[in-house]
């Protein structure tokens, strides 16, 4: 049933005029809104910031219609002060109702913290349940549940407090609740958060699995019902429904993550304890799958939302923390850099959580776990750092659709300010506690609200929406006060009167439209927190979750508010009730507000069954591996690192290793692991053998890249080991790279000859016939210098010289490198870039431009204007595809990523400063990037802390004798305190994954990816068929999990399928259409082909190998080339080509095989040898 209600909506044009004030947002005086709450605290030396942390964590506010006049009431909750329930008046004025409706406190010194605005016994009438914290006493401790009574005749709302009749007066350190239907009886159970710090050290590991009797545990009631009473009676089931794991809770989030009609919990926790996403089993009980969902989270979770951001059906989280945002208290807040902290978090089973905002977004459903899975893109987004943050609430604002955020900020004392800890430890044994409070500094600062930018970033408008006045703010709540089709913001703050700001949306000459949805049941039905609702509108698809208890302690309206933009109708709304109930509705006019009364649902009478791209077959192949590299400690030896460089493995390579006419897949041995060959057989399965090519009797050495070619010439394929990693001294007898003859049965002997190469560190390997004279030469790519980063080892060309008598390798680098170095190579490629049949070389470094060098008849010539010569990046990874199918090959290349504190334009490039400062024969680094001020002015500063930098030039301190004052500090300012004579300076402007488009004429263009490939650094790359086109689609892998601890992980992607569809245009497809899921450090890819299909498989560092195939490999024909095949042009039925090399097939540190599929569009491919013979054509189509 739907009743519909027009609102009465004034449209007002603005007169423009000079003096025009054009901001979102107006912040209300009191004396017209009537609004005097204060949430003031005072500090004494019983009670104070010293003593309790949870001193200054603030309390709530809830928006309601109390009395069902069809206004928003508001509810403060009070820590030191009463609560105060105000009454809405009309025209955005209130009226004190708190003794009238008798909702004050019982006793004075109690501490309220959450509220929630509720009708716990399904009589029509909301009423009003309070969490109580912080005192030592535990009566005053007790919640409160307040009943509402009715309405009298001033038509005020009248309470009664009945928690201990309804078994709700829980004393247990509470700070929010969360009601709704977990077991689906139709009733509301209750999840209360916990946050007790007494008793215990939040901020000390211990081993979890040992954690037999954990403090500050949340607890559940099921809500079950009292006949004697003819009421609600809730009984706390914590233990047996499985709610057991300890935390200081800040916030709770109830959702169906996995979208099987049950209710969830999310958990965000303070301090160490990790974040848990309770999992609803259906009978009763929870199960914490947090480590299946999520990857990494906030360290000191507050608040908490969920939204679909990017309007793509999905709903994401977002959770804040305390990440400062302008330089200055970046250097007061952030610890100095400790890897260790990564190794203690794997030992004692926490999960990864770091000093930052993190905007967790939603992938869909694993199709195998059932589980959905969730991209960290916080940092890529704009949101990660927003100071001392609390309350996170997303709303659109503007109603353009879009989705956008507000964050409540600030905290009186900073006790956690370096500068003060600094003094508290020297000194303050001193002071009084009376005179220590006056010395710690406050964080009295803005609050933060963010456009949704469609593109999954977001822009800071605070300031020109008009929120950005100082203040210490804590819970939050919106709603539309007034009735004018818009959310208006209320704002519980410390010290200073609540906030009351109007939107002002309804007075802009170019407004948008929207629509509201009010949710409601029919009386004993089913409760209506969890449901959802999808508007969709000309082809916009908005997703939303009625869960009124949301961000901080706080409680927003009920009714679902979508903005539309310029849309004014409503096509339909697709209603999911709690348990999967599903209603449509259809035909909606904008500008209106509808109630929707719960019905029977539709029937589905048919459901499509979504075939699925790839299905992982790592144990039907019985390909089952897992790599046990080293976790060595980069930053011991260089502690300002950007990154690891010993964890880049392992390497791949497919080939008939054994001459049995199947191909085989070789594996790379990390240290103290030998290497591993999985044959392949005539029934398409593999059989494991490991062997050892190692020289060191304990298997030391790292193998970094392989490959394989016929060295000799006799027909079988011979290995060239590159041996590497950042673990040992320079010139090591580890860095020796070894080449092992094959005798064509799988069986190695090392070459006794002379490889004409130092001990150098290398990263790759790759082989082409440059010189067209019949045999392979290498390129033997250099990675950084043993703890010199970030000088380079040396990089190598091997000519190939061999006669049928002896092989003979020439050192004939000098063909490339003239006067400059290459720096740390990280990948190569043999490639014809300009049509003339002679195979050129591309190289990628870091802190380079990616450098094109023409083969001129078997010398290479560096193009040094190759059109984008000035994109200085941190490359890692090429292949080569006719990407626009015309005629010529493009790029796909791999970078760092945009997912990351170091950002990066041409306008503010991030820099490197290097150089042996003490002459312990080691470089020191200093990275300097651009950051906000305190007004947010972009500056350059230096990244690390004090801490880390003094102890790269210790006479520093004697500069910058406070943290405060090292932050004020610009890279100017600090660089003038050091000598940087004969220095290196390093300088990179683009970290995006792209696509580089070949023009002609040796001349080359830039093209960005979708947002979603620079979520995290892009390594291994494959071109595959999707969708059965005539274009080249990709599969991408990567994650880089040894980047500088402060910033932590960089784990976004899954794996990324992207399919080209043309004109130079790529979507990325879904992981549930895909189910190609890739969750660890991800490093090489490979295809390998048996009888009935080709599979990719994909290497994880310190993970197992994944191995997937085509779900439908019908549409496919397998191609192979023969001994003279050099390239091939593949024709299509409507008349386009395209070209693809022999040498195609391999990226970062893999070797592919050699053949490729063709669909059922390929009319003919025709290949030719390299001098552009037409060798041969096949027929595909007639």
């Amino acid at each position: 049933m739907i009743r519909f209600f027009n609102l009465l909506f004034i449209i007002i044009f603005l007169i423009s005029c000079k003096n025009s004030d054009d901001k979102l947002f107006k912040l209300l005086d009191s004396d017209k809104t009537n609004i005097k709450f204060s949430n003031t605290l005072i500090e004494n030396d019983s009670i104070n910031i010293l003593d309790y942390e949870y001193f200054y964590n603030g309390a709530g506010v809830a928006l309601a219609d109390l009395n069902k006049d069809g206004l928003l009431d508001i509810f403060f909750t009070g820590n030191q002060v009463d609560n105060q329930l105000y009454l809405n008046t009309g025209d955005l004025t209130f009226k004190n109702i708190t003794k009238e409706s008798k909702v004050s406190k019982p006793n004075p010194l109690i501490w309220s913290s959450g509220v929630n605005i509720i009708d716990v016994n399904k009589d029509g009438l909301l009423d009003i349940y309070i969490n109580n914290t912080l005192r030592k006493n535990k009566d005053l401790r007790k919640n409160l549940l307040y009943i509402n009574q009715g309405i009298n005749n001033k038509n005020i709302p009248v309470f009664k407090e009945l928690s201990k009749e309804y078994n709700l007066s829980d004393d247990s350190y509470s700070s929010n609740s969360q009601f709704f239907d977990f077991d689906n009886d139709g009733d509301l159970d209750l999840f209360i958060g916990v946050s007790q710090i007494q008793g215990m050290n939040p901020n000390i590991y211990r081993d979890l699995s040992k954690d037999k009797d954990p403090v500050s545990i949340d607890i559940f009631y099921e809500n079950k019902w009292n006949k004697k009473l003819n009421q609600p009676f809730f009984e706390n089931i914590s233990k047996r429904a499985g709610i057991k794991f300890q935390g200081q809770t800040n916030s709770v989030f109830i959702n169906d993550f996995n979208l099987d009609g049950w209710l969830d919990i999310f958990v965000g926790n303070d301090f160490l304890s990790n974040d848990i996403l309770y999992i609803n089993n259906k009978d009763k009980t929870f199960k914490n799958y947090t480590s299946k969902v999520f990857k990494h989270f906030s360290l000191s979770s507050m608040g908490s939302d969920m939204s679909d951001i990017n309007n793509d059906g999905k709903l994401d989280l977002f959770v804040s923390e305390m990440q400062p945002y302008y330089n200055k208290r970046k250097k007061l807040f952030n610890r100095q850099s400790n890897y260790r902290r990564e190794q203690i978090t794997r030992k004692y089973n926490y999960e990864y959580q770091y000093f930052r905002n993190v905007l967790q977004l939603n992938n869909g459903i694993n199709p195998n776990t059932k589980l959905p899975i969730f991209s960290e893109i916080g940092m890529y987004s704009g949101i990660s750092e927003t100071d001392w943050s609390w309350s996170t609430l997303f709303g659109d604002f503007d109603n353009d659709g879009w989705n956008d955020l507000f964050i409540s900020n600030g905290f009186p004392k900073d006790i956690l300010d370096k500068d003060f800890s600094d003094f508290r430890n020297s000194s303050g044994k001193y002071y009084t506690t009376k005179l220590l409070l006056k010395l710690i500094p406050e964080v009295k600062t803005r609050n933060f609200i963010f456009k949704n930018n469609k593109d999954f970033k977001f822009i800071d408008m605070s300031k020109s929406w008009g929120i950005d006045l100082p203040s210490h703010s804590h819970g939050a709540a919106y709603g539309d006060l007034d009735n004018d089709g818009d959310l208006d913001l209320v704002i519980n703050n410390v010290n200073d009167n609540a906030s009351i700001f109007e939107n002002l949306i309804d007075r802009k000459s170019l407004k948008n439209n929207y629509i509201r949805f009010l949710l409601n049941a029919k009386k004993n039905d089913t409760p209506l927190q969890g449901t959802t609702v999808t508007v969709f509108s000309d082809g916009m698809i908005q997703k939303q979750i009625l869960m009124p208890q949301r961000g901080y302690l706080s409680q927003s309206e009920n009714i679902l508010h979508f903005g539309l933009g310029d849309n004014f109708v409503v096509d339909s709304i697709k209603v999911i009730w709690p348990g999967n109930k599903i209603d449509t509705f259809y035909d909606f006019e904008a500008n209106n507000q509808y109630e929707i009364i719960k019905n029977e649902p539709i029937k589905l009478l048919t459901k499509n069954k979504l075939v699925k791209l790839f299905k992982e077959v790592s144990h039907e192949y019985n390909i089952l591996h897992k790599d046990k590299d080293i976790d060595f400690d980069d930053f011991d030896y260089q502690p300002t690192l950007p990154k690891k460089f010993s964890q880049n493995g392992p390497s791949l390579a497919v080939l008939d290793i054994n001459n049995d006419g199947y191909e085989d897949l070789f594996v790379s041995g990390s240290s103290k692991s030998e290497e591993t060959i999985f044959f392949q057989d005539k029934n398409d399965k593999f059989f494991k053998k490991t062997m050892n090519l190692k020289n060191d009797i304990d298997l030391i050495e790292e193998d970094t890249a392989l490959y394989f070619f016929d060295v000799e010439n006799d027909g079988d394929k011979d290995l060239y080991i590159v041996r590497g990693s950042n673990q040992f001294p320079q010139n090591s007898r580890y860095y020796k790279d070894v080449l092992w003859l094959n005798d064509g049965n799988a069986n190695f002997s090392k070459f006794s000859g002379v490889l004409p190469i130092e001990n150098s560190n290398g990263t790759t390997v790759k082989g082409a016939d440059f010189d067209n004279d019949g045999d392979i030469d290498l390129f033997v790519g250099g990675g950084v210098k043993p703890s010199n980063y970030p000088l380079s080892d040396k990089s190598y060309l091997l000519e190939n010289l061999s006669t049928p008598d002896e092989i003979i390798f020439k050192n004939s680098t000098s063909k490339i490198i003239k006067s400059s170095s290459l720096g740390i190579v990280k990948d190569v490629i043999w490639t014809d870039f300009n049509n003339d049949n002679l195979l050129d070389l591309i190289i990628l470094s870091e802190w380079s431009h990616i450098r094109f060098f023409k083969n001129e008849n078997g010398n290479l010539k560096e193009i040094k204007s190759s059109g984008i010569e000035n994109y200085s990046g941190w490359w890692n990874s090429i292949t080569s595809s006719d990407i626009d199918n015309d005629g010529d090959l493009d790029y796909l290349v791999g970078n760092f990523g945009s997912n990351t504190l170091f950002k990066a334009d041409f306008n503010q490039p991030i820099s490197l400063f290097s150089k042996d400062f003490d002459n312990n024969g080691s470089m020191e680094n200093i990275i300097s990037f651009y950051s906000s001020d305190s007004i947010g002015n972009k500056e350059k500063y230096i990244y690390h802390v004090l801490e880390d930098i003094v102890k790269l030039y210790p006479n520093l301190r004697k500069s910058f004798n406070s943290h405060g004052l090292y932050g004020e500090a610009t890279s100017e300012d600090v660089f003038d305190k050091i000598d940087l004579s004969n220095s290196i300076n390093l300088n990179s402007n683009f970290l995006k994954t792209a696509w580089i488009e070949n023009l002609g004429n040796n001349n080359f263009k830039i093209n960005d990816l979708p947002p979603q490939a620079q979520f995290s650094p892009i390594y291994g790359i494959l071109k595959t068929d999707t969708n059965g086109d005539e274009y080249d689609d990709f599969i991408l892998v990567g994650n880089n999990f040894g980047v500088e601890p402060n910033q932590g992980r960089l784990d976004a992607i899954n794996g990324l399928v992207l399919e080209n569809r043309g004109n130079k245009e790529f979507k990325i497809l879904e992981l549930p259409f895909t189910n190609f899921f890739i969750p660890g450090d991800a490093k090489s890819i490979v295809n390998i082909t048996n009888k009935n299909n080709i599979l990719k498989i994909i290497s994880q560092n310190r993970d197992s190998l994944k191995v997937f195939k085509f779900s439908n490999f019908d549409d496919k024909k397998l191609i192979n080339w023969e001994s003279n095949d050099f390239k091939c042009s593949i024709n299509y039925l409507n008349g386009s080509t395209k070209v693809m090399y022999r040498i195609d097939n391999n990226t970062y540190k893999s070797q592919s095989t050699e053949n490729f599929t063709v669909n059922k569009k390929v009319e003919s491919v025709q290949f030719f040898s390299n001098s552009n013979e037409l060798l041969r054509t096949i027929l595909i189509k007639k």
